[in-house]
């Protein structure tokens, strides 16, 4: 991850070489939020992304577990 960090490169992409749609996650953030999302009618497209050394990681947590984490460590610095 430090070469990442240290990329000069104004983006990286990184994935575990699983697509998943935006909608998905959406989804996702607001089952944990216990909000509704309200879906747009314009259906997306596929953004094709170059490939690069940092595709196909491994990461130590899944989607869903960071999702978890970040909206816990968000409610404790922004929800009093």
């Amino acid at each position: 991850m430090a070469i990442i960090r240290d990329n000069k490169d104004a983006d990286v992409d990184l994935t575990n070489g699983r697509w998943i749609k935006i909608k998905d996650i959406a989804l996702m953030i607001g089952n944990k939020l216990g909000k509704q999302v309200i879906l747009g009618d314009k259906n997306g497209y596929n953004n094709k992304i170059n490939s690069n050394p940092y595709q196909n990681l491994r990461f130590n947590v899944s989607l869903n577990e960071g999702i978890t984490y970040l909206i816990e460590k968000a409610k404790k610095i922004y929800v009093k």
